[in-house]
């Protein structure tokens, strides 16, 4: 996507790197679930791979790979043999000294843990669409700032976003603080009130991205792909909050929300999360491109 603007392209820049981080995270998952793959991890590999991670450029933050419990595919494989063994590594993440052999252990990761990984999905393609949401609107209020734009240079939609979140600011407190100190408000006019961590609250859907995208005037466009539009499914979306709330509230256990979870859901999810913040970047880029948010002369 080819953006322009400099704070939406900070946004994209932060939504593609959260994405990837997801993604790998989804990769990780379903490949813990995969007990039939042939492509089993001997431990030279292991060692092999560990003499390149120490060999590179290291990433505390990076995924390892999964180490198999070899089992011969002729032997009937009991509950036992379908386990995971995952590669970590031990050293605190504050040190500054080169990792060595010793500090990869491997750990096993059971079935109930497995459940566990699959729910925070969930949590991580919430967080995905909130944190994503949140700094692409705020870039239409940086760029207002940037642009150093007066409140009746506005449309008259944004216009009434402004004017109600300073409203909502302007507390009893706040405005016996103006009077002693005899303060002109035009000041704060675009920032009080005016929170981009408040602007969603564990309420994400694709309703809630419509109500907020018609409150500025944006039009959501499908991101297309060699022509082929990038689809999502509100009911995932949906979803997505429901689980996410559920597992945030306590009401359902990660185990409970994992063992009903369909390993193939996730790609399901994820494509749909992708979809729409792609198609609100879209209508974002062209909001932002031919200066909607500034009042018609």
């Amino acid at each position: 996507m080819q953006i322009s603007n400099a704070n939406l392209q900070f946004a994209y820049e932060n939504f593609q790197t959260r994405l990837q981080e997801v993604k790998n995270y989804v990769v990780f998952v379903k490949k813990l679930a995969d007990i039939s793959s042939p492509v089993v991890s001997e431990e030279r590999y292991i060692e092999k791979y560990i003499d390149d991670e120490l060999n590179s450029s290291f990433n505390l933050n990076s995924l390892f790979p999964i180490q198999r419990r070899v089992v011969d595919p002729l032997q009937q494989r009991t509950e036992t043999d379908n386990f995971n063994w995952i590669n970590v590594l031990t050293v605190e993440p504050q040190s500054t000294r080169t990792p060595t052999r010793s500090d990869f252990a491997c750990h096993k990761i059971d079935r109930e843990l497995q459940k566990t990984l699959r729910a925070s999905t969930y949590l991580l393609l919430y967080n995905l669409m909130e944190s994503t949401m949140s700094e692409s609107i705020n870039a239409i209020h940086e760029t207002i700032r940037d642009e150093n734009r007066n409140l009746l240079e506005l449309s008259e939609k944004l216009h009434k976003v402004i004017l109600q979140s300073f409203s909502k600011g302007l507390t009893n407190e706040k405005v016996s603080e103006f009077s002693r100190d005899n303060a002109d408000i035009r000041d704060r006019i675009f920032d009080l009130g005016y929170d981009k961590k408040k602007l969603f609250s564990g309420n994400i859907d694709c309703g809630v991205i419509d109500e907020y995208c018609k409150k500025y005037d944006i039009r959501i466009s499908p991101y297309k792909i060699d022509s082929q539009p990038l689809l999502w499914n509100p009911d995932k979306i949906e979803d997505i909050r429901k689980k996410r709330n559920s597992l945030a509230h306590g009401s359902e256990s990660f185990a409970q929300c994992g063992q009903n979870m369909p390993i193939d859901s996730i790609d399901d999810n994820l494509q749909s999360v992708e979809a729409v913040l792609m198609g609100v970047f879209n209508g974002l880029n062209n909001f932002l491109t031919r200066q909607k948010y500034l009042r018609a002369p």
